[in-house]
């Protein structure tokens, strides 16, 4: 299974190991379950030595991912905020067909917004800050939706040293 089966959409598994040697054995672990090692991206400090560990982009480290869904919900925030004047300013002209379809763009932006915000999982690797201060290494693991349980199930059995710090969603096209 070296293909992720949705391309348009991945989660992200964050987990936190306390050390290179953990690290190692958990990918390892991945690996023998048929997680490809291109789908795994290691962080840890500048002074901790990952050579030997599934590298991460300089996307992933400065989590490009959080900053663009920032970005489109700031973007749909001012959607919504700016209709709303529209609507309530073609009331008060008496231009209720004009002050509808206003309100018809609230809508859409709010339940586009509300679906965005509350099904597709939201950790992100700004969370590990801390973690990666102290020196723990964080392992992200991009899988299909039908392997997460999988995979959490076996580094949980398998790794108790290991936490789960929560899942994610990429876009393998944008390599985030």
């Amino acid at each position: 299974m070296n293909k992720i089966e949705n391309t348009d959409m991945t989660r992200r598994l964050f987990f936190l190991l306390p050390d290179i040697e953990h690290t190692k054995r958990v990918v390892e672990d991945l690996m023998t379950n048929k997680v490809d090692k291109r789908h795994m991206h290691v962080i840890a400090r500048d002074d901790i030595d990952t050579t030997d560990l599934p590298s991460s982009s300089s996307r992933q480290k400065n989590d490009t991912a959080f900053r663009i869904e920032r970005m489109f919900w700031s973007g749909n925030l001012i959607l919504f905020f700016l209709s709303a004047i529209a609507a309530i300013t073609m009331l008060v002209m008496g231009n209720i067909a004009i002050a509808l379809v206003f309100a018809g763009i609230m809508l859409v932006s709010f339940i586009r917004g509300q679906r965005f915000a509350v099904t597709i999982p939201n950790a992100h690797m700004t969370e590990f800050i801390s973690a990666l201060e102290h020196r723990e290494i964080l392992l992200m693991v991009d899988l299909p939706l039908s392997r997460i349980a999988e995979i959490e199930d076996i580094v949980q059995s398998h790794h108790p040293e290991a936490i789960v710090g929560g899942v994610g969603w990429t876009v393998e096209a944008l390599h985030l």
